[in-house]
């Protein structure tokens, strides 16, 4: 029957319901088009922090890398038996005078680590530089002393730097937005796994503490660059 035969009360009230219909349908496609701007930029978000956390990780990589060229003989010496450590490696030390912060060295793993604090002391990284990333995680660079086949010194040193929760730290990324900022990085990117990754681990229950590269070039053993209290600050945060 056509509508224009219809009473004027059922004109009104089909016309009504069309009027309805239309309008329900606007509001599922605005739905709609929100929820898909709601996840595109959840998405967007998590690769600009990825982005940031990278291009942060980097330029305080290049100045660890720059510091320990300069300082090669001391930072050696330091990392072999403590020799003038505290001259070298030091976090969380003023930024303006160098004074306070904690001495870090190992002279049973032959370490030496400072942060983002002790660069700008030493004017490798500008005032404005964060020492956390936007997750709270400070920034440490480790450096081990390389020993050879007969535990003998070598003048040579591995650099591992690391993310490390802080005590005011307040998140952690996941796993995935952690391996998307060690894949910007490149080859030099890597990311410690919050479990059984099985190309990758960090499991408690068989001491397995691994540190991977993004894109599968190189693993190390974490125990080898942290202390045993370190580690077990880090494996109590595993669920394994």
């Amino acid at each position: 029957m056509n509508a224009s035969h219809l009473p004027a009360h059922k004109r009104r009230q089909r016309q009504g319901g069309i009027s309805m219909a239309e309008v329900l349908l606007g509001v599922s496609v605005s739905m709609a088009v929100l929820l898909f701007a709601g996840r595109y930029m959840v998405q967007w978000q998590s690769d600009m922090r990825a982005k940031n956390v990278a291009e942060q990780f980097q330029s305080f990589q290049q100045a660890a890398a720059q510091y320990y060229l300069g300082n090669t003989a001391g930072m050696l010496a330091a990392m072999a038996d403590g020799t003038g450590a505290a001259s070298y490696c030091m976090v969380k030390a003023n930024v303006t005078t160098g004074a306070g912060g904690t001495q870090s060295n190992d002279t049973t793993l032959h370490t030496c680590a400072f942060d983002a604090n002790w660069l700008v002391y030493k004017g490798l990284l500008p005032p404005t530089f964060k020492a956390t990333n936007v997750f709270g995680q400070r920034l440490v660079s480790i450096f081990k002393r390389v020993y050879d086949a007969s535990n003998a010194p070598t003048q040579y040193a591995e650099m591992l730097v690391v993310a490390a929760q802080d005590t005011n730290s307040v998140s952690t990324p996941s796993y995935g937005e952690a391996t998307a900022a060690a894949e910007i990085m490149g080859g030099n990117g890597g990311v410690v796994p919050d479990k059984d990754r099985a190309t990758c681990k960090s499991v408690r229950s068989s001491s397995t503490y691994q540190v991977c590269g993004a894109q599968g070039t190189w693993q190390v053993d974490l125990s080898k660059f942290i202390s045993s209290s370190q580690l077990s600050t880090f494996s109590s945060a595993l669920p394994n």
